[in-house]
Protein backbone atom coordinates (compact mmCIF):
# COMPACT_ATOMS: atom_id res chain seq x y z
CA UNK A 1 0.00 0.00 0.00
CA UNK A 2 1.02 3.61 -0.34
CA UNK A 3 1.33 4.04 3.42
CA UNK A 4 3.81 1.16 3.70
CA UNK A 5 5.80 2.59 0.78
CA UNK A 6 5.97 6.01 2.46
CA UNK A 7 6.91 4.43 5.81
CA UNK A 8 9.70 2.43 4.13
CA UNK A 9 10.99 5.60 2.44
CA UNK A 10 10.96 7.46 5.76
CA UNK A 11 12.80 4.62 7.46
CA UNK A 12 15.26 3.40 4.78
CA UNK A 13 16.04 6.21 2.33
CA UNK A 14 19.80 6.99 2.42
CA UNK A 15 19.32 10.74 1.98
CA UNK A 16 16.94 10.88 4.93
CA UNK A 17 19.30 8.72 7.00
CA UNK A 18 22.06 11.22 6.21
CA UNK A 19 19.89 14.03 7.57
CA UNK A 20 19.12 11.95 10.68
CA UNK A 21 22.83 11.42 11.26
CA UNK A 22 23.52 15.13 10.87
CA UNK A 23 20.76 15.97 13.35
CA UNK A 24 22.16 13.47 15.87
CA UNK A 25 25.64 14.93 15.40
CA UNK A 26 24.38 18.49 15.90
CA UNK A 27 22.47 17.42 19.02
CA UNK A 28 25.65 15.79 20.35
CA UNK A 29 27.60 18.96 19.60
CA UNK A 30 24.91 20.95 21.39
CA UNK A 31 25.15 18.70 24.44
CA UNK A 32 28.92 19.06 24.53
CA UNK A 33 29.13 22.75 23.66
CA UNK A 34 29.33 23.91 27.29
CA UNK A 35 31.97 21.41 28.36
CA UNK A 36 35.35 22.56 29.56
CA UNK A 37 38.70 21.21 28.56
CA UNK A 38 39.92 18.60 31.05
CA UNK A 39 42.68 19.77 33.43
CA UNK A 40 46.11 18.58 32.39
CA UNK A 41 48.80 17.60 34.88
CA UNK A 42 52.30 16.71 33.87
CA UNK A 43 55.55 15.90 35.65
CA UNK A 44 58.99 14.93 34.51
CA UNK A 45 62.67 15.80 34.15
CA UNK A 46 63.63 19.08 32.51
CA UNK A 47 67.06 19.78 30.99
CA UNK A 48 68.33 16.51 32.31
CA UNK A 49 71.80 15.60 30.96
CA UNK A 50 72.58 12.38 29.09
CA UNK A 51 74.18 9.60 31.15
CA UNK A 52 77.97 9.55 31.52
CA UNK A 53 78.37 13.22 30.69
CA UNK A 54 80.69 15.46 32.56
CA UNK A 55 78.91 18.29 34.38
CA UNK A 56 80.47 21.73 34.01
CA UNK A 57 78.32 23.55 36.52
CA UNK A 58 75.85 22.63 39.21
CA UNK A 59 72.90 23.97 37.19
CA UNK A 60 73.57 21.36 34.46
CA UNK A 61 72.31 18.58 36.70
CA UNK A 62 68.73 19.19 35.47
CA UNK A 63 65.50 19.83 37.24
CA UNK A 64 62.25 18.11 37.99
CA UNK A 65 59.22 19.97 36.65
CA UNK A 66 55.49 19.83 37.52
CA UNK A 67 52.95 21.39 35.15
CA UNK A 68 49.23 21.99 35.85
CA UNK A 69 47.03 23.54 33.16
CA UNK A 70 43.30 24.41 33.04
CA UNK A 71 41.54 26.41 30.32
CA UNK A 72 38.71 28.55 31.73
CA UNK A 73 36.39 29.46 28.85
CA UNK A 74 34.14 32.48 28.48
CA UNK A 75 30.53 31.52 29.45
CA UNK A 76 29.07 33.83 26.81
CA UNK A 77 31.04 32.08 24.09
CA UNK A 78 29.90 28.70 25.42
CA UNK A 79 26.24 29.76 25.32
CA UNK A 80 26.68 31.21 21.83
CA UNK A 81 28.27 27.95 20.63
CA UNK A 82 25.45 25.92 22.19
CA UNK A 83 22.79 28.10 20.54
CA UNK A 84 24.61 27.88 17.21
CA UNK A 85 24.69 24.07 17.25
CA UNK A 86 21.04 23.92 18.37
CA UNK A 87 20.01 26.16 15.48
CA UNK A 88 22.02 24.04 13.03
CA UNK A 89 20.23 20.93 14.33
CA UNK A 90 16.85 22.55 13.71
CA UNK A 91 17.99 23.60 10.21
CA UNK A 92 18.97 20.00 9.46
CA UNK A 93 15.58 18.78 10.75
CA UNK A 94 13.81 21.24 8.45
CA UNK A 95 16.02 20.12 5.56
CA UNK A 96 15.05 16.53 6.27
CA UNK A 97 11.37 17.48 6.27
CA UNK A 98 11.78 19.24 2.92
CA UNK A 99 13.62 16.26 1.43
CA UNK A 100 10.99 13.85 2.77
CA UNK A 101 8.20 15.92 1.24
CA UNK A 102 9.95 15.83 -2.13
CA UNK A 103 10.52 12.07 -1.89
CA UNK A 104 6.93 11.54 -0.74
CA UNK A 105 5.57 13.53 -3.69
CA UNK A 106 7.74 11.54 -6.09
CA UNK A 107 6.67 8.25 -4.48
CA UNK A 108 2.98 9.17 -4.69
CA UNK A 109 3.36 10.09 -8.35
CA UNK A 110 5.17 6.83 -9.11
CA UNK A 111 2.66 4.78 -7.12
CA UNK A 112 -0.41 6.26 -8.79
CA UNK A 113 1.23 6.05 -12.22
CA UNK A 114 1.88 2.39 -11.49
CA UNK A 115 -1.77 1.83 -10.57
CA UNK A 116 -2.92 3.59 -13.75
CA UNK A 117 -0.54 1.46 -15.82
CA UNK A 118 -1.89 -1.71 -14.20
CA UNK A 119 -5.40 -0.68 -15.24
CA UNK A 120 -4.08 0.13 -18.71
CA UNK A 121 -2.63 -3.40 -18.89
CA UNK A 122 -6.08 -4.86 -18.17
CA UNK A 123 -7.63 -2.73 -20.91
CA UNK A 124 -4.85 -3.66 -23.35
CA UNK A 125 -5.25 -7.38 -22.62
CA UNK A 126 -8.98 -7.09 -23.31
CA UNK A 127 -8.19 -5.12 -26.45
CA UNK A 128 -5.75 -7.84 -27.52
CA UNK A 129 -8.47 -10.48 -27.14
CA UNK A 130 -10.82 -8.39 -29.28
CA UNK A 131 -8.20 -7.84 -32.00
CA UNK A 132 -7.35 -11.56 -31.99
CA UNK A 133 -11.04 -12.32 -32.44
CA UNK A 134 -11.23 -9.79 -35.32
CA UNK A 135 -8.18 -11.40 -36.94
CA UNK A 136 -9.70 -14.86 -36.62
CA UNK A 137 -12.96 -13.65 -38.15
CA UNK A 138 -11.10 -11.96 -41.02
CA UNK A 139 -9.17 -15.19 -41.70
CA UNK A 140 -12.42 -17.19 -41.67
CA UNK A 141 -14.22 -14.79 -44.01
CA UNK A 142 -11.45 -14.52 -46.61
CA UNK A 143 -11.80 -18.03 -48.14
CA UNK A 144 -15.52 -17.43 -48.69
CA UNK A 145 -14.97 -14.03 -50.38
CA UNK A 146 -16.73 -12.20 -47.55
CA UNK A 147 -13.59 -10.29 -46.47
CA UNK A 148 -10.50 -8.86 -48.09
CA UNK A 149 -6.87 -9.66 -47.66
CA UNK A 150 -6.32 -6.06 -46.53
CA UNK A 151 -8.56 -6.57 -43.51
CA UNK A 152 -6.40 -9.54 -42.42
CA UNK A 153 -3.23 -7.47 -42.68
CA UNK A 154 -4.90 -4.56 -40.92
CA UNK A 155 -5.98 -6.85 -38.05
CA UNK A 156 -2.47 -8.33 -37.83
CA UNK A 157 -1.03 -4.81 -37.74
CA UNK A 158 -3.38 -3.84 -34.95
CA UNK A 159 -2.48 -7.01 -33.05
CA UNK A 160 1.22 -6.19 -33.26
CA UNK A 161 0.45 -2.61 -32.26
CA UNK A 162 -1.39 -3.83 -29.15
CA UNK A 163 1.46 -6.24 -28.36
CA UNK A 164 3.90 -3.33 -28.66
CA UNK A 165 1.74 -1.19 -26.35
CA UNK A 166 1.58 -4.05 -23.84
CA UNK A 167 5.36 -4.39 -23.92
CA UNK A 168 5.83 -0.63 -23.48
CA UNK A 169 3.36 -0.57 -20.59
CA UNK A 170 5.11 -3.51 -18.90
CA UNK A 171 8.46 -1.73 -19.18
CA UNK A 172 6.92 1.46 -17.74
CA UNK A 173 5.49 -0.57 -14.84
CA UNK A 174 8.92 -2.10 -14.19
CA UNK A 175 10.50 1.35 -14.31
CA UNK A 176 8.01 2.66 -11.72
CA UNK A 177 8.67 -0.40 -9.53
CA UNK A 178 12.45 0.04 -9.74
CA UNK A 179 12.24 3.74 -8.97
CA UNK A 180 9.96 3.07 -5.97
CA UNK A 181 12.33 0.38 -4.73
CA UNK A 182 15.29 2.73 -5.08
CA UNK A 183 13.42 5.35 -3.04
CA UNK A 184 12.73 2.71 -0.38
CA UNK A 185 16.37 1.48 -0.62
CA UNK A 186 15.28 -2.09 -1.30
CA UNK A 187 16.87 -4.63 -3.69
Amino acid sequence: SLDSVLAAIDRNNPMLQEYDSKVKAMNAYTAGAKSWMAPMVGAGPFWYPYPNQMLMEERDRGMFMINVEQDIPNPLKLNAKKNYFASRASVEEKGRAIQYNQLRAEAKTLYYDWLVLERKMKVLSESKKIVELMLELARLRYPYNQGSLGSIYKAEGRLHEVDNMILMTQSEIEEKQFRLKSLMNMP
